[in-house]
């Protein structure tokens, strides 16, 4: 078993995001001789997985040469039970492969039966060593699906691009651009790999962003988190065929109904505003995954104060940092809401890095980190 294959398939892995959610993305390589010859991917939800996707071509590579001798590399552990496709560990049996390499278990208590199955049927099986590098690549990218069958909530990432002394906008609610493009390039980059961005209706209405997404076919959603719906019919968002809305009991019927005629979902809370509780079991109806948290600052207060609360409601910060202080007591802050009084209470992020641009810098850093099994 070499690393480095596992290294090839975790890179095809990443072609799948977000097109297989609620899937994992997963990727499989096929070697022979200690050479890869065959890499696929699961490419969309519904569609073949990774070890289907490279055994079908292989064989249209080398027609009529058998599989007998050649190692599967796999980054998560094969499917047993037939849902919209086949079960993968079949389609393995029976394509004569004797050695498979399997990175990390299932989440899904449903398929983590695949390597004993395979096991069971004289395949030998190892698994990926825990204590290496592309280990914890390969579980971070699986991080959103295995909270989701652990806890059936969605996984959370809070981003901000603030200043120095964490000034998100000045006093008249201006912050075009507090950072610069390299770093807002990133920002939406890591905003393609997830199932939702949400955003509050102050940056709605005074942004007016249209928080594109990269992959036009795909299922992302762009929720708007407010109290009412008294805005402008000539937002940007309201062209987009992706959006949803989640309002308090307070907003107009008349507006929901044109809002839901023009083909937007809304949903509206029992209460003047959704609870945090509310929000996450009506987004985890909805398949959504993975929600990637944009604020502003009313928003990243809520999601705060929420996992000060339930340490499962945020997982992931990244904050964006411009090199220079704002100031002004009037100018916005990072965060609104109750927040901590007491530094005791206060969250610590379980790891971090630090990644520069051409002026300014990123803290990626992670509050929690779901375990293999």
């Amino acid at each position: 078993m070499k690393n480095k294959f596992f290294e090839i398939a975790f890179m095809h892995s990443l072609k799948g995001i977000p097109m297989v959610a609620p899937n994992p993305p997963v990727g499989a390589v096929l070697v022979k001789d200690g050479k890869a010859i065959c890499a696929s991917h699961h490419k969309a939800y519904g569609k073949a997985h990774a070890e289907v996707n490279v055994i079908q071509e292989f064989k249209k590579k080398f027609p009529g040469i058998s599989l007998s001798d050649l190692d599967m590399y796999v980054t998560l552990e094969p499917c047993c039970t037939q849902g919209k496709t086949e079960p993968c560990t079949d389609l393995i049996l029976n394509s004569g492969i004797n050695n498979i390499y399997i990175a990390h278990k299932d989440a899904n208590n449903v398929n983590s039966r695949g390597a004993k199955v395979l096991m069971q049927n004289g395949l030998n099986v190892k698994f990926l060593e825990k204590n290496t590098d592309i280990f914890k690549k390969i579980n971070l990218s699986l991080q959103p699906f295995i909270k989701w069958h652990l806890h059936k909530l969605p996984y959370v990432t809070l981003k901000a691009g603030i200043t120095l002394d964490g000034k998100l906008a000045t006093a008249d609610k201006k912050s075009k651009w507090i950072t610069q493009e390299d770093a807002r390039l990133n920002s939406s980059k890591i905003r393609n790999l997830h199932d939702a961005v949400l955003i509050g209706k102050t940056t709605f209405i005074e942004d007016n962003p249209s928080l594109k997404f990269k992959n036009i076919n795909s299922q992302q959603k762009q929720i708007v988190l407010c109290d009412d719906l008294n805005f402008s019919d000539d937002l940007k968002l309201l062209k987009s065929k992706r959006l949803v809305f989640f309002v308090g009991n307070k907003a107009s019927g008349k507006r929901v109904l044109k809002l839901s005629n023009l083909g937007h979902e809304v949903y509206v809370s029992k209460s003047e505003l959704f609870s945090a509780e509310a929000l996450f079991k009506a987004l985890y109806d909805l398949k959504i995954q993975s929600i990637f948290v944009e604020g502003g600052a009313r928003v990243h207060g809520f999601f705060y104060d929420s996992f000060l609360q339930n340490s499962l409601f945020v997982d992931r910060l990244l904050i964006y940092y411009a090199p220079f202080l704002m100031g002004n007591n009037e100018s916005v802050s990072i965060a609104q809401g109750t927040g901590v009084s007491d530094l005791s209470t206060v969250k610590k992020l379980k790891e971090y890095t630090l990644k520069a641009f051409s002026r300014d810098f990123c803290l990626d850093g992670y509050f929690n980190l779901y375990p293999d099994k």
